[in-house]
């Protein structure tokens, strides 16, 4: 009983050295999180007694495999280690170490947070009969790849794997190793974490202009370098940038008002690239005001694609001296791509010259 702390009938924290855990009889309910990052849980045993177990009660346990519950339990049962009601209405818990899972045709309900953190499970099967899928309900599952949903089903949808509500308005969730996506002119908002850690996603490209993100919909995506809102694209590392700054964002570029103030790395990303897709001369005239920013930027953030939207036109590096200055400061914090390019630039605009003789080339 030492590993436990309970009161009133109430698990409320596991404190123990993991392995295999059973939860004491006289525990009528297990609070949400109650295993939260207990790295050594392997099983977990569920007695008769308990009437509510709460929500993501063991996420963060990357070797839990099988919570069994006693047959005699009237609320919960579970089939191959995976926890569902006694009905098998709903599929409230699956162990983060299965590979696989077959959902029984009576789930109608997959609760929120039920996949949470499975990161060996591929593919997720939508049977006909699942009626709701809870929020974040496949938070973490870093190894997907594909939804398949079954055309019988009348509540959703998938395209490209992509699992949609079945009208094609709402985005419910993106398999994480997705590189590239492109979202339907249909689809008006993107569901509660929708993208999030999708770390793989470098491109996402929006039809609708008017979608609605909620704040999440993005986080963690951590290769993300391209999102495109109809016509508008924001560069840069966006994946914790927030639906207000989106919207800065694009009123920016529909407008060419640079000066707003809003997340810089993104906005000066954002700039550059506009002004290669535009050659817009009012972006040209804010890059060369604020150079300085935008090389600052390009250092802390490594961002190469930045520097060569800038190098692609004659009119931002035309002062030699500066460059040579920028050069040196690549060579001096190993920025590798970043003096290739630059130097590359001075060949082909300025000659080697002077630049063999200080970097003895």
């Amino acid at each position: 009983m030492s590993d436990f702390i309970i009161k009133n009938g109430v698990l409320l924290k596991y404190t123990g050295n993991g392995g295999d855990v059973i939860i004491p009889d006289g525990v009528t309910s297990i609070d949400k999180m109650v295993f939260f990052l207990c790295d050594t849980l392997e099983t977990i045993t569920i007695s008769k007694n308990v009437k509510n177990i709460g929500a993501s009660m063991a996420i963060g346990c990357p070797k839990l495999c099988t919570i069994n519950i006693s047959e005699q339990n009237e609320y919960y049962t579970s089939i191959d280690g995976v926890i569902y009601d006694k009905q098998i209405k709903r599929l409230i818990f699956c162990p983060p170490t299965k590979k696989s899972i077959t959902i029984p045709e009576s789930v109608t309900v997959i609760e929120s947070g039920a996949f949470r953190s499975c990161e060996k499970i591929t593919t997720i099967d939508i049977s006909k009969h699942i009626t709701e899928i809870g929020k974040i309900a496949f938070w973490g599952c870093k190894s997907l790849s594909v939804f398949n949903v079954s055309e019988e089903n009348e509540n959703y949808t998938t395209l490209d794997g992509i699992l949609y509500d079945k009208q094609i308005k709402t985005l419910v969730r993106c398999p994480t190793t997705k590189k590239k996506i492109i979202i339907p002119e249909s689809v008006i908002k993107l569901e509660q974490g929708a993208l999030e850690s999708c770390r793989r996603l470098e491109c996402v490209i929006i039809q609708n202009s008017e979608i609605m993100i909620p704040n999440d919909a993005i986080r963690s995506c951590d290769s993300l370098r391209l999102l495109q809102i109809g016509d508008y694209q924001i560069t840069g590392k966006i994946d914790s940038i927030l639906p207000r700054q989106i919207k800065e964002m694009i009123e920016m570029l529909k407008t060419e008002k640079f000066s707003i103030d809003t997340l810089e790395n993104v906005k000066n990303s954002t700039i550059a690239n506009h002004y290669h897709r535009t050659k817009s001369k009012k972006a040209l005239d804010f890059i060369k005001k604020n150079l300085l920013t935008f090389v600052s930027n390009i250092f802390e953030f490594n961002d190469v694609e930045m520097l060569q939207f800038l190098t692609e036109t004659d009119e931002v590096f035309t002062d030699v001296i500066i460059l040579d200055h920028y050069i040196s400061l690549a060579i001096e914090e190993e920025k590798h791509e970043i003096y290739v390019i630059l130097l590359n630039y001075k060949k082909e605009h300025f000659g080697y010259t002077d630049i063999e003789k200080r970097f003895k080339l």
